[in-house]
């Protein structure tokens, strides 16, 4: 008779006590959370360099365009107010909790809310400029309309640029890959499967799958849909991802109720995905998420 525990590889191999030991080891409460301090502190660090390029490089444009060559004193004295004001706005535009929160985080989609947090930081630059020149507080005549423009424009290449770029090659040592738990089984689960482990940059670690239903997947069933409270609590589960289930839509929402926590993230894949594309817009109407295709 096989020894195997019920729930393992339905490929044949088990999950052994060892590895789920080690796996629980590597991954306590407090190592968990420092990485995920030190990430959000290197884009931190890569937005101050990507400002600071495009409020130098504006500055040195616009000095060429006048024939003049600007004080260098109070252009820098504004630079030091300029980069806290636009990490303060990057940070309430979610451009660094999203790296915890998101499964999947482009630079690509951060592109509009970094710009519009640029045109904040620039807004405001100029705001600190007038007031400090009609209350006489001597820091001197603060950057010029177009300075402040050329800023923006330059700062719409160079904090994606050096945010693409920490992520890429920085982030990766300095952060535990999320640990993501599938829940469901078959053609979609096994999609989600294939393309989450296929690619290093996503940065996320399937440990399994939580399912009932039987179907072939590619990887270690950890135990049926409805322990997955339990199974992320045993696992350490940072990011559970809902595929396909036979149960019906009360079961689904039980589930979801049973597993959420505060550290815990759920992703649902919708039913109708074929359909969807990356140009989908999720709405909120008044509570209600609405998923609006782009039109053909």
């Amino acid at each position: 008779m096989s020894t195997n525990p019920p729930y393992g590889d339905r490929r044949g191999r088990a999950v052994g006590r060892t590895e789920r030991d080690r796996d629980s080891r590597s991954h306590d409460g407090r190592s968990s959370r420092r990485p995920a301090y030190r990430a959000r502190a290197a884009l931190v660090a890569s937005d101050l360099i990507g400002v600071t390029l495009a409020y130098l490089l504006g500055v040195g444009a616009t000095s060429n365009m006048r024939g003049a060559e600007a004080p260098l004193t109070p252009l820098l004295g504004y630079l030091l107010v300029l980069l806290p004001v636009c990490v303060l706005l990057f940070a309430l535009n979610g451009l660094y909790s999203a790296q915890r929160s998101r499964l999947i985080v482009s630079t690509l989609d951060e592109a509009g809310r970094g710009l519009s947090a640029l045109l904040a930081g620039g807004f405001t630059l100029l705001l600190i400029g007038y007031l400090a020149q009609e209350n006489g507080l001597g820091w001197g005549s603060g950057p010029a309309v177009p300075t402040v423009a050329a800023f923006v424009i330059v700062g719409a290449a160079t904090v994606p640029l050096f945010r693409s770029a920490t992520r890429a090659m920085i982030l990766p040592a300095l952060a535990y890959p999320k640990r993501a738990l599938i829940v469901g089984s078959g053609f979609v689960a096994t999609a989600v499967y294939e393309k989450l482990t296929g690619h290093d940059r996503f940065g996320v670690n399937v440990l399994g799958f939580a399912d009932s239903d039987g179907n072939p997947v590619p990887g270690p069933v950890l135990g049926p849909a409805s322990e997955v409270a339990d199974i992320c609590e045993r696992h350490r589960i940072d990011h559970v991802i809902v595929a396909f289930q036979s149960g019906g839509h009360e079961e689904l929402l039980e589930l979801l109720r049973a597993a959420r926590r505060p550290n815990l993230q759920i992703s649902i894949v919708p039913r109708a995905f074929e359909g969807f594309t990356s140009r989908a817009v999720l709405d909120d109407l008044g509570g209600l998420p609405i998923i609006t295709l782009p039109s053909a």
